[in-house]
């Protein structure tokens, strides 16, 4: 049998689905990738606003009147807050939720004893 030079369809073949199933791989691992950084992206404005809103509650956490108020801040993010009293102990629960195409929502809930 003679010796024959360069490739056979067959591996041809085997080399395209190899490289086809590589490059699909890639892509899909691309896309979710792009979620992800979405979905960190909508966390991390939920984060800013509760450290805001921590922020201004460390500095009325004693004071003697009660409050709720609610807001939409920049980025599509909706915060509901509210600070509650009860014998010394006031209470500060914080709700926020962006509105988007994946809604997420963070609720944070802490306490204080006033003296």
């Amino acid at each position: 049998m003679p010796q024959r030079s360069g490739v056979s369809l067959i591996e041809v073949l085997v080399a395209t689905v190899l490289l086809a199933v590589g490059i699909s791989g890639t892509v899909a691992s691309l896309a979710a990738t792009a979620r992800m950084r979405v979905r960190a992206r909508d966390r991390e404005s939920l984060a800013a606003a509760a450290l805001d809103r921590l922020e201004w509650f460390e500095g009325r956490a004693c004071a003697q009147t009660d409050t709720a108020e609610s807001a939409t801040l920049q980025d599509s993010v909706r915060v509901d807050w509210q600070v509650t009293d009860s014998s010394g102990q006031r209470t500060f629960r914080f709700d926020a939720e962006r509105v988007g195409h994946t809604p997420q929502r963070l609720t944070l809930r802490s306490s204080w004893r006033c003296s």
